[in-house]
């Protein structure tokens, strides 16, 4: 597998605006059974705010010498059309902090002033992501390196898509505590631009390279269990769905999604992808839940 710089600002910055004032911030604990769970049904306004935190470690591989990427931010999920067979939903986020690195002479940190948004849309008979449509626009600060630090303001655009064949499936509905299972294949299609100055400077100009991050060469195995889960918005018993995925020699993914019914989506999600079969850190990302607005 392949894993490509374009199309990492996409899943890392996603990631960034203001949280909505109804939220409710959920704090009592809340039970679950063990029970056969079907896939929520989700309504305009359904939102999720979350924790967001990333950390993205590229190695040496073909034109790309060197990418690295931190991110925190606070992250909300909002459902803004429930028609037809699928979902379409906002995502955005607030107080982003962070910086990413892309060999020389690319080194940005991000400012509050950095604005992103994506529109994710989903499968409704099992939540599965079919694609995404993302931007980013604001300020960041480019740095560089002449006998100490030198910065300067830049207004920076991305602008991309992302297509998954067939959608990505991390809530395997219906699923009961206990059972095992397979995850299809996964890949992904899509093009991304990233340019500094209102268009005037490139930093690269992909049309298809960012296919590569999600491709996999077969299926995933997956368990699902309960457990006791505590994260901001309270405590609850959650469905913990785990799934793997081996790469062979370009390493392997953990998918852990820990899903509760009365919130409709999961309260805590945790990636960890391995770059190769030595086992280095690449990807590790950690959301978890502050509210919702979601009713049963």
């Amino acid at each position: 597998m392949i894993k490509k710089i374009v199309g990492i600002v996409v899943l890392m910055l996603v990631a960034t605006t203001v949280v909505s004032a109804s939220t409710i911030n959920v704090k009592e604990t809340t039970k679950s059974t063990s029970s056969n769970v079907d896939v929520p049904i989700w309504e305009v306004g359904d939102s999720w705010t979350y924790n967001d935190h990333w950390a993205v470690l590229m190695y040496p591989r073909g034109v790309y010498s060197e990418a690295i990427f931190y991110w925190n931010s606070t992250i909300t999920y909002t459902v803004t059309d429930d028609t037809g067979d699928n979902y379409t939903v906002m995502i955005t986020s607030k107080n982003p902090e962070g910086w990413f690195s892309l060999s020389a002479p690319y080194y940005f940190k991000f400012t509050p002033f950095l604005k992103y948004s994506e529109e994710y849309t989903f499968r409704k008979t099992d939540l599965g992501r079919v694609c995404s449509k993302y931007q980013i626009k604001g300020l960041l600060f480019w740095y560089f390196r002449l006998n100490g630090l030198l910065s300067i303001p830049a207004q920076a655009h991305l602008l991309g898509e992302q297509t998954f064949t067939p959608p990505v499936v991390l809530l395997p509905s219906p699923f009961t505590a206990g059972i095992t299972g397979t995850l299809p294949p996964i890949s992904s299609m899509g093009w991304e631009t990233f340019s500094l100055y209102w268009g005037l400077y490139s930093v690269y100009d992909s049309l298809s390279l960012c296919r590569y991050l999600w491709d996999s060469p077969g299926p995933s195995t997956y368990t699902c269990e309960m457990e006791t889960i505590t994260v901001p918005a309270g405590t609850y018993e959650a469905y913990k769905i785990t799934a793997t995925r081996d790469f062979g020699i370009d390493g392997h993914d953990i998918w852990q999604t820990y899903y509760v019914p009365e919130v409709g989506y999961h309260v805590k999600q945790y990636t960890n992808i391995d770059w190769n079969d030595g086992g280095a850190p690449y990807w590790i990302e950690s959301l978890e839940l502050i509210s919702t607005t979601y009713t049963p």
